[in-house]
């Protein structure tokens, strides 16, 4: 799978990304041989600060759950059946917490 990490942060869009918080954040959640693909494969940050890496995957359901992790810390490329997963949940996630809170269920 092909994947960009070190976006930056959605809070600050103008604060430059920092590609180790992303690396950090996979170590904590991937186990080793991924960590080892992504350092055996990342090349030096582009212009906008994008690490460009390739990592293993075993299936789309655990890829998709340990990315998601990752949140906007990391673009998936390919393949595109997990993007458009990915995508996919974003788009379900963002529409959740868009709604208006209802508040809190009343006791009674």
């Amino acid at each position: 799978m092909s994947v960009n990490a070190g976006q930056p942060s959605p809070v600050d869009p103008a604060a430059a990304p920092d590609p180790r918080q992303a690396h950090d954040r996979l170590r904590e959640i991937a186990g080793d041989p991924v960590v080892a693909a992504v350092d055996a494969t990342a090349g030096p940050p582009d212009q906008s600060g994008w690490v460009h890496a390739v990592i293993p995957i075993e299936s789309l359901t655990p890829a998709h759950g340990e990315l998601l992790r990752l949140g906007a810390e990391v673009e998936v490329l390919s393949p595109a059946a997990l993007r458009d997963r990915l995508a996919d949940t974003a788009t379900a996630l963002a529409a959740l917490y868009q709604r208006a809170h209802p508040g809190p269920p009343s006791s009674r």
